[in-house]
């Protein structure tokens, strides 16, 4: 009972974080999205490299937060077009110039800055984006959308694997996921979201549907990979930032890989 309240308490102040820096405004999603950044490239440190410290951590760090604050800067509209790809061809220069070096260590290194670059800084830098996804204008409807599906997701696909569970989805990365959750939580999602439909009305029904599924689908992927890190480091979580739940990545797994998904639809659709 403990453990339950515990993680009821830690997950209800995570909900509360999300919706009301959304409803807040994209400064203040922004911020949140910066402070996760922070955390995750600890987690993910620990899981590359564990909790030894290594010599490039500075360089670790400063590449990832300057690439997050450059792209927040241009979409808050704070640096031209001119300096944001200056300021991007500096950090590619710098990080060319990293190749070159070279003892083992330092190649696996970078080989490990570059995926935080593409699995964590650069989705957490597009979320602000969803905001002025209608022509520059605003709206909070499809980030907060995407997250009611995200949690609708995880919630009845845990609820109803834990239920009806008996055929693995990937037993040799995750155990604990079955086929029978996920289809529950897709279904539960598609019902959850025709109900959202009605309530965050900027966007229409198909549209929902469809990102939906990229969330699901993308999400799950999302999950997957984070267990199969988790499974290579030997660690069960990322972190105990959130008791109950783990670490930040284990709360933001399925948003990394679907926020990117639903920007490259929103900008094709």
């Amino acid at each position: 009972m403990k453990l339950f309240f515990t993680r009821t308490l830690s997950g209800l102040i995570y909900v509360i974080l999300i919706v009301g820096s959304i409803l807040l405004g994209k400064f203040y999603f922004s911020f949140l999205l910066f402070v996760f950044l922070i955390l995750s490239l600890k987690e993910f440190k620990d899981l590359l490299w564990g909790k030894e410290n290594i010599t490039w951590l500075f360089i670790y760090y400063t590449i990832n937060l300057v690439f997050f604050i450059i792209v927040q800067f241009y979409g808050f509209k704070w640096i031209s077009a001119q300096v944001f790809f200056i300021s991007m061809g500096m950090l590619g220069i710098i990080f060319s110039a990293l190749t070159f070096l070279n003892r083992t260590s330092i190649k696996q290194n970078i080989s490990g800055l570059l995926l935080g670059l593409v699995y964590i800084a650069l989705p957490l830098a597009l979320g602000q984006y969803l905001f002025d996804f209608q022509a520059g204008e605003s709206s909070f409807h499809l980030l907060l959308g995407l997250f009611i599906i995200l949690w609708i997701n995880d919630s009845l696909a845990y609820v109803t694997g834990s239920l009806f569970g008996k055929h693995k989805l990937a037993p040799g990365i995750s155990p604990k996921k079955t086929w029978e959750g996920a289809i529950g939580g897709l279904l539960f999602s598609l019902v959850g979201t025709y109900g959202m439909s009605f309530f965050l009305s900027d966007i229409n029904l198909s549209d929902w549907l469809s990102i939906a599924g990229i969330v699901i689908i993308l999400g799950t992927f999302g999950d997957l990979f984070e267990s199969y890190l988790k499974r290579k480091a030997g660690i069960k979580e990322s972190g105990n930032i959130m008791p109950g739940h783990g670490g930040i990545l284990d709360r933001i797994d399925s948003l990394l890989f679907a926020l990117p998904a639903v920007f490259i639809y929103i900008q094709l659709v």
